[in-house]
């Protein structure tokens, strides 16, 4: 038999097709992330000026603008992915926020904090979640879904 007679299956077209299973999971992680990071958002809204005088006091430029751009993006982002509205995009957003909240608050903490405080791992698992999203998207029960169905008719 030459490698001409070898038939090999179809990719299909949409090459992250996922089963309910999968479905079910990305439904689990949007909802996770997105509950503890909306409840993040939510207890930092009544003292927004106090966080911006933590972010001031990591030497971040324009400190009170990024502490209400971070305060509402963990509070409406976080009901963005349990909704599972425009998912990729907020979660890219949040792989960002991760990205420089290791970089400029944990990297000295440590993966657990020594003194038994918050260390980096929550803000690790937040970013791989984040970044499981941005490439996967909402799955089949969400907004997004739902809205890309209507576009197409196929409500």
């Amino acid at each position: 038999m030459g490698d001409s007679d070898i038939r090999t299956e179809q990719i299909p077209s949409r090459a992250l097709d996922t089963t309910r299973a999968g479905d079910l999971a990305i439904l689990a992680l949007r909802i996770a992330v997105g509950v503890v990071l909306a409840y993040h958002g939510w207890l930092k809204i009544p003292n927004v000026s106090g966080f911006a005088g933590f972010v001031d006091s990591l030497g971040v430029p324009a400190p009170d603008l990024i502490a209400y751009l971070v305060t509402y993006l963990e509070f409406i982002g976080g009901i963005a992915l349990i909704l599972g509205l425009a998912t990729r995009y907020v979660a890219a957003l949040f792989v960002i926020e991760m990205v420089f909240t290791i970089m400029l608050v944990k990297v000295d903490v440590g993966l657990i904090a020594p003194e038994g405080g918050p260390g980096a791992e929550l803000d690790i698992l937040i970013l791989a979640i984040a970044l499981s999203l941005v490439l996967t998207g909402a799955g089949r029960w969400s907004a997004d879904a739902f809205l890309v169905g209507r576009r197409r008719g196929n409500d």
